[in-house]
């Protein structure tokens, strides 16, 4: 992670384990550290000098530059939205006790000072602009020109609404995992001492890991097969993190391959790639998996989630078989003969031919040559409207 000439990393370990961790899987911005521990003088109440507050700056991928950090500018404040909402989700789910002490700047507002977007903070006041569940209260969302608040339970609303249900997610991971039946009792071919367990086929490896950051206390094997409720809580915890950082289809591959980004790589049976189980989930969740925003590979897509240039019609095949007479009256009339063109395929050879490790001539060379030079004036003649007369 990238930080500038004056950043002090004196700060609190969690925080900045935090802050490192997720911006190393947020994709749609570059996160720069900007400061740390520093005296902020004007700011009495700062946690800066305590090691409590950290500051980043969001990098544009295509233009490389800064977005600004502090003000009104309504694409920055959603843009640091987007990261921070990122952050949090991480805190839920790696660190609850830090995300019941996140703070981020963006939610200042009062006291003569402005949104802070680039600022996150342990501890301290409650901000008075808005909320992680709410997102900006109405008077910063009318003040910056936005019309969604952009909080976490407004993204899950809009996500209901366009059916990013959890009941969606896992019924399209079932059908594709345990051979689509279903069944919370599955149980996959043992692989060593691993094996995939029940409804979506969990590796019993990750099991301990994942329990722990899903329910806070780890679960055994057995337990997890015998509670389909436990299977459910696990899931949508673990994916539903999958989808925060990558995207519905980024999700998919991460949960198959184990990479967000990893089209072609393929399991132990070798049926599917991260590509194509992507498009089976997306298809099983009801949506467009040829569709350019979710870049299909229909459309030049990676198929994971990174949209493709539009599609080009292809021209429809033409007949091998088949000449053009201009080209062919063309080639003629330039002396090229008939040996340059192209028109023969072995569907019209005997099938005796298709069986000769060597060229295989069809017929007498003295006749065919005849042939070829009658055909070859006819054409010219063709091309120069003297057929007939």
């Amino acid at each position: 992670m990238a930080s500038s000439a004056f950043f002090d990393s004196g700060v609190d370990p969690r925080l900045a384990r935090a802050i490192d961790e997720s911006s190393r899987t947020y994709k749609k911005h570059k996160v720069k550290l900007r400061s740390g521990r520093s005296a902020r003088p004007k700011n009495p109440g700062s946690l800066h000098p305590h090691g409590k507050a950290m500051d980043v700056w969001l990098e544009d991928l295509e233009t490389g530059q800064n977005l600004p950090g502090i003000g009104n500018d309504p694409n920055a404040a959603q843009a640091y939205q987007g990261y921070a909402n990122h952050l949090y989700q991480w805190a839920l789910q790696n660190d609850p006790e830090l995300a019941k002490e996140l703070k981020w700047g963006g939610y200042f507002a009062g006291g003569g000072w402005p949104q802070d977007y680039m600022h996150f903070q342990m501890g301290g006041a409650d901000p008075a602009g808005g909320t992680w569940e709410g997102g900006f209260n109405p008077e910063v969302m009318q003040k910056l020109g936005l019309q969604s608040s952009g909080g976490l339970g407004a993204l899950d609303a809009q996500m209901q609404a366009a059916g990013y249900t959890p009941e969606q997610r896992r019924a399209a991971i079932a059908s594709i995992e345990s051979q689509g039946s279903g069944d919370y009792a599955a149980r996959g071919k043992e692989l060593g001492n691993d094996r995939a367990l029940g409804r979506y086929q969990i590796m019993q490896s990750n099991l301990p890991e994942w329990s722990r950051q899903a329910l806070g206390r780890e679960v055994t094997a057995d337990e997890f097969m015998a509670d389909p409720k436990l299977q459910d809580q696990i899931f949508d915890a673990i994916y539903g993190g999958y989808v925060s950082q990558y995207g519905e289809r980024g999700a998919a591959s991460k949960w198959f391959t184990g990479s967000e980004n990893e089209p072609q790589r393929s399991d132990v049976h070798g049926k599917l790639t991260g590509e194509s189980y992507a498009d089976r989930y997306m298809k099983a969740l009801g949506m467009n998996a040829d569709s350019p925003s979710e870049g299909g590979s229909r459309f030049g897509g990676t198929g994971l989630g990174t949209p493709g240039a539009p599609a080009v019609a292809a021209a429809p095949a033409k007949d091998p078989r088949s000449f053009d007479s201009q080209k062919m009256g063309e080639a003629m009339a330039s002396g090229e003969g008939m040996g340059q063109m192209q028109g023969t395929t072995v569907s019209d050879l005997p099938k005796a031919a298709l069986f000769q490790a060597q060229p295989t001539t069809v017929g007498d060379p003295n006749e065919l040559a005849a042939r070829k030079d009658k055909l070859a004036r006819l054409l010219v003649r063709l091309q120069q409207n003297t057929l007939v007369g």
